[in-house]
């Protein structure tokens, strides 16, 4: 490990010395993959994780190999799920505030989205808090678009 990081470190510093627009080339790129990365293991982790609600839920088959198998998916998609959303919340941040949505928005989204998801009320029940206590136009699109949604959204 020490050995990979020793070649990382090293290329990056001699690009800088080599030619600076190469570095700036290479620090760009990092960052790109990165981004790209994190929504893998994000979109990654949450699939593993849907997989296992399935087949606990609708297939009802805990105990069987097809559970045993997810369970252990759901055991490396966790930790995507864990250490990528970070990076991927602070991104919505930013496409946030590009498409022009100034602070109280966001504010009001994210308490939305607390309902949804931290309140541990049933769906239908956060949905109609939602709808009474911050009825604003970006809400009531996103609680409708739930509400029409034939897949519905998963909370855990």
């Amino acid at each position: 490990m020490l050995n990979i990081f020793l070649v990382v470190f090293f290329s990056a510093l001699s690009f800088a010395f080599l030619e600076p627009f190469f570095f700036v080339g290479y620090l760009i790129s990092i960052a790109l993959f990165g981004l790209y990365q994190a929504l893998f293991m994000a979109n990654a982790g949450g699939a593993w994780d849907n997989a296992k609600k399935v087949v606990e839920t609708e297939l009802h088959a805990k105990g069987t190999p097809l559970h045993d198998a997810c369970v252990v998916g759901d055991t490396v998609g966790d930790p995507f799920k864990d250490t990528s959303s970070v990076a991927v919340s602070y991104t919505h941040l930013d496409v946030y505030k590009r498409q022009g949505y100034k602070a109280p928005d966001i504010s009001i989204l994210k308490q939305a989205y607390q309902l949804l998801y931290k309140s541990n009320l049933k769906l239908d029940d956060a949905l109609a808090r939602i709808e009474s206590q911050i009825p604003t136009a970006e809400t009531l699109h996103l609680v409708g678009f739930i509400r029409r949604s034939q897949r519905g959204i998963c909370r855990e």
